[in-house]
């Protein structure tokens, strides 16, 4: 999603319409892809350009944040390993995270 967000922000839109994910599997790895149209958005209407410049005012919105992964799920533990499994600060081999 924040490819997609920059390179709508690159191409000077500032929205992205039709937004849809996509999905599969290559063995045991798995994909996620985003599509969107990206678009320039310009309110018409007198309430449209009343409610786009409180928006302007206001700032972000909370969902508008820059987008970010969180994968600290592969980042090196300093446990102690379990009995019998792999050593501390190692990912085990096994299905992808998403399942």
């Amino acid at each position: 999603m924040a490819r997609m967000v920059a390179e709508a922000q690159r191409r000077g839109s500032n929205a992205i319409i039709a937004m849809r994910f996509d999905s599969g599997a290559i063995g045991q790895w798995s994909e996620i892809c985003a599509y969107g149209t990206a678009v320039y958005v310009q309110p018409v209407t007198e309430i449209a350009q009343q409610q786009f410049e409180a928006l302007q005012r206001e700032g972000p919105l909370p969902h508008q944040r820059p987008y970010a992964p969180n994968v600290s799920e592969w980042q090196p533990t300093t446990a102690a390993p379990a009995p019998g499994g792999p050593p501390a600060g190692t990912v085990p081999p096994g299905p992808s995270p998403t399942g």
